[in-house]
């Protein structure tokens, strides 16, 4: 017989291996002989288990800093404050595009003009609803914002996000094939300005009074001077469009940020702080337009105007903020060696 251990061959006196393997495992036997301890009892587990572990999901990834930041701002009274009254302000144009239609006697003199505006029914309840719903589809996304900023765990909820981003971007589009319309028109009218102001004496025509140069209306000026006016509209258009669409790339930018930080957890990029100011002067220019609107909407009016240039004024404040955390929270770059 051969040693288990060592391979070498037993003594034929039956004496144990010089490796001590009987020994070993004699004291093996002894070790788990106490751990069963009495008979019909259960044994001894070598380590005990844990207690008052609290369990943990490996599926959901622990949240950083910046995410934690992040919920804290969506969830903050700013956001609630500014859905409110972005809901007010909502409501409040509606009533009173509805209840208090635009009444064109008080601004034009008594004529032809007003008599033709007159037999058009403007801001009927469903021209209303129809030119609110992007603002309904925006105070729907500032709502789901500020509701997944009350999810305690896991990633943040992104979904006002991601519709928010979706508003700006067919708005920039929208506006984009705007702007080339109008730019084209432009030309276009630019030509035909140029090509009838051939044919006219401006000379002749600057000499006139105001009467004489009414009596030449309905003749060969009438048509250049028209041409001139809508190609000016036209290049008035073109610039605001391309303004908004300005604006609004901002804005997408903007959400983009906040995404990604969402998401990756990381805070990297500020939103835009262009956007922040544009938010103030909008505020500003709110509040200027309140006696314009109460003069044409009512009261109703006034506290739509109101009520937006609040939550501009809120959307402003939450930009700094977002730009001040990630500030804080942006993590350090490591020097590069030589």
């Amino acid at each position: 017989m051969y040693c288990p251990k060592c391979g070498r061959e037993l003594p034929a006196d039956g004496s144990p291996c010089v490796c001590g393997a009987e020994e070993e495992q004699k004291t093996e036997t002894a070790i788990h002989a106490e751990n069963i301890g009495e008979p019909g009892g259960k044994e001894t587990p070598a380590f005990p288990a844990p207690v008052n572990v609290p369990h943990v999901d490996l599926r959901v990834r622990p949240r950083t800093p910046a995410q934690d930041a992040f919920s804290a701002l969506s969830a903050s009274p700013l956001v609630l404050a500014a859905a409110i009254l972005m809901t007010l302000s909502l409501v409040s144009s509606v009533l009173a595009s509805v209840l208090h239609p635009v009444d064109f006697s008080r601004m034009l003199p008594a004529g032809d003009l007003v008599a033709r505006l007159m037999t058009v029914r403007f801001n009927t309840p469903v021209l209303s609803l129809i030119g609110a719903i992007p603002s309904l589809l925006t105070l729907i996304g500032v709502w789901m914002v500020f509701a997944s900023g009350k999810k305690k765990s896991g990633m943040p909820g992104v979904g006002g996000l991601a519709l928010l981003r979706v508003l700006a971007i067919v708005s920039v589009v929208g506006l984009s094939v705007l702007g080339l319309l109008a730019l084209a028109a432009a030309v276009f009218l630019s030509g035909a300005f140029f090509q009838y102001a051939e044919q006219i004496e401006w000379a002749a025509l600057a000499s006139m009074g105001p009467d004489a140069m009414l009596a030449q209306f309905g003749g060969e000026a009438d048509e250049t001077l028209l041409f001139a006016l809508v190609a000016v509209l036209a290049a008035a258009c073109v610039i605001a469009c391309a303004w908004m669409i300005l604006i609004e790339t901002r804005v997408l930018s903007s959400l983009t940020a906040a995404r990604r930080l969402a998401v990756s957890g990381v805070a990297r990029r500020k939103a835009s702080v262009l956007l922040a100011v544009v938010c103030i002067l909008r505020c500003v220019a709110d509040l200027i337009d309140l006696y314009g609107q109460v003069t044409l909407n009512g009261p109703l009016g006034a506290a739509a105007a109101g009520c937006s240039a609040l939550a501009s004024l809120c959307f402003a404040i939450m930009i700094f903020k977002f730009n001040g955390a990630v500030k804080r929270l942006r993590p350090k770059e490591v020097p590069r060696r030589a």
